[in-house]
């Protein structure tokens, strides 16, 4: 699946809820997100300090 938008939903500022839409298979589909994390792949060891991120 590819990433199309990620964008925050307009009451963010309420709910802190992401929009994001992907693409698979030439069709398109919307989710909602709580949270969204970039991971660009840089790095090749994982570094997930869960301690830092309240609510996971």
């Amino acid at each position: 699946a590819k990433v199309c938008s990620v964008r925050k939903r307009p009451d963010f500022s309420s709910s802190g809820q992401w929009d994001v839409v992907v693409e698979a298979d030439g069709k398109q589909q919307s989710y909602i997100f709580d949270g969204v994390m970039i991971c660009s792949g840089h790095y090749t060891e994982k570094h997930l300090p869960l301690q830092e991120f309240a609510g996971i």
